[in-house]
């Protein structure tokens, strides 16, 4: 990495996290890429979050709090407005990064002209611990398609370049796939994103209280948002309806299911696009970027 490092900053979004987010920091703090600023939004935490902050050792931190809670996509996107730095990055005050994590996603990031990079992460859950995403993004591709067919994002693997984070922002009416969300709308713009399949992030599964009813709304609401795009690639459209008719299913409502189930089977496909469904079941399709 040049020594004239760009000015990265790091937005964590947090509510009630006391117990993990100086661990979180930590490994903020320690990255490899030293030009940071750190801005923790405290979405009107009740367990003393603030008493941390009081007097922090390290000047590049910033804290700022507002009573009442009003979400992490809120909490987000007042960290956008906040940032100084040209990247901006995002962290979860539950979530750690390897050292390396920034200077190897701002490097790539800057050397291949990208405006959004992502990397792999390791979700660890109830001790087992799996590789994300489970399918690769092949940056060669048609980014819109990928992104359409399934969630391969999460928030806390993401850097974006300040003007593209202002443009596209995080949706405030979406309490789960916000995440899914940002990239689409990031690819619909013509942005263009990169991936490095490489773990940098360690992200534990923290128990919840959104029901499986909230994830399902929040799938019909990405799927209604771009239908107009899901019309023009018949595949993702085919496959995000049955994925919504098993979510309707697992949630007991199997008149819904089958709505979505018999639209999916209605769904009409060229020779090329079955070509291609053959190929994705195959494992053939989505080549990953930077390994």
């Amino acid at each position: 990495m040049n020594e004239k490092q760009e000015k990265i900053s790091v937005v964590i979004p947090t509510y009630n996290r006391r117990d993990s987010i100086t661990n979180c920091l930590r490994s903020v703090l320690n990255q490899s890429y030293q030009n940071l600023e750190v801005i923790v939004v405290d979405d009107g935490s009740t367990d003393g979050t603030e008493e941390i902050f009081r007097d922090f050792p390290d000047s590049r931190v910033i804290y700022h709090r507002y009573e009442s809670n009003q979400g992490a996509n809120h909490a987000r996107n007042v960290g956008i407005r906040m940032a100084s730095g040209n990247i901006i990055a995002f962290q979860d005050s539950d979530d750690e990064w390897m050292p390396e994590k920034l200077e190897e996603e701002s490097e790539y990031l800057i050397e291949n002209k990208k405006d959004l990079v992502f990397c792999g992460m390791n979700r660890i859950e109830n001790g087992t611990t799996t590789y994300h995403p489970l399918r690769d993004f092949d940056e060669t591709g048609d980014a819109v398609d990928q992104l359409l067919y399934g969630n391969l994002i999460s928030t806390q693997t993401i850097v974006v370049r300040r003007e593209v984070a202002l443009d596209i922002m995080f949706d405030e009416n979406l309490r789960r796939f916000q995440d899914w969300d940002f990239v689409i709308h990031t690819a619909v713009k013509g942005y263009k994103i990169g991936y490095i399949k490489k773990p940098l992030v360690n992200s534990v599964v923290m128990d919840d209280s959104i029901s499986s009813r909230v994830t399902n709304t929040a799938g019909e609401k990405i799927y209604e948002k771009y239908k107009s795009w899901y019309d023009k690639y018949p595949l993702s459209k085919a496959h995000q309806l049955r994925m919504m008719a098993h979510a309707c299913a697992v949630d007991g409502d199997s008149e819904k299911a089958g709505i979505f189930l018999r639209e999916s089977l209605h769904t009409k496909f060229s020779f090329s696009i079955l070509v291609r469904m053959i190929a994705n079941h195959m494992g053939l399709w989505g080549r990953s970027g930077k390994k």
